[in-house]
Order: structure tokens, then C-alpha cells, then sequence
């Protein structure tokens, strides 16, 4: 479909007071910020991506989408560079209709382009 990057996300607890504590969620720190993948499949719920590095069933990931400021997912499929991701809050339909259009674009705009050509 198309093009989008993720980042591992890591949890850690911070103390606030002697009994209560708070879970805060921030990137991996790895040396590894971002990386690509390709989204192949897109839905309200969920996605599944195709990666260049393996990801570990049940981590946390933030998928940056276009036009998104990224969205958490948890990795509840994996296997060598394939992944299926649920989102912790569904797509909204006006992005998952956004989203979806601009892939019917590009699409046509191949065809158009193979045409073209031949």
C-alpha cells in the first residue's frame, strides 16, 4: 500500500509518591529512532506491516502514518519481517478514508504510467 516508519516504544515506571506509581512511555533508546516498513493491509482496528528489522511479539510500537503525529500499536503477530499490529485506539474513519484514497491515487497514477509505457 504504502510507506510509513515506527519506532519501538519502551515503558518505564517513575515514582510519583511512596505508593502510587505511573507508567510513561518513551522511545527506545537503541540507537535505532525510526525505521521504514510498508503498510500492506489498513483497517479501523489494526495493520499489517512488512519490516526490514523483526519485531517481538507483544511490543509496543508508535507507527508514524502519513499526516499522523504517530499512532501505539502492540505487535500481536510476528514472524521474520511480517507483522500484524493492534492500534490502542481505532483509526478514525475520516483518516482511515484519507489514507485509503491517497493509496487509490497512487495506484491509478501507475496504471496511467504503464500505459504510457506500453
Amino acid at each position: 500500500m504504502f510507506a510509513a516508519e515506527f519506532e519501538t516504544v519502551t515503558f518505564r515506571r517513575r515514582r510519583r509518591s511512596m505508593d502510587a506509581t505511573a507508567t510513561a512511555a518513551e522511545p527506545a533508546t537503541d540507537g535505532l529512532a525510526r525505521a521504514l516498513c510498508k503498510v500492506l493491509q489498513l483497517s479501523r482496528e489494526g495493520v499489517q506491516l512488512q519490516t526490514y528489522i523483526p519485531l517481538v511479539l507483544g511490543s509496543v510500537i508508535r507507527l508514524y502514518l502519513p499526516d499522523t503525529g504517530g499512532v501505539m500499536a502492540r505487535v500481536v503477530s510476528a514472524s521474520d519481517f511480517s507483522a500484524r499490529c493492534r492500534f490502542r485506539r481505532p483509526l478514525s474513519p475520516e483518516l482511515l478514508d484519507q489514507l485509503s484514497s491517497q493509496n487509490w491515487e497512487i495506484a491509478k497514477a501507475w496504471l496511467a504510467s504503464r500505459r504510457e509505457l506500453g
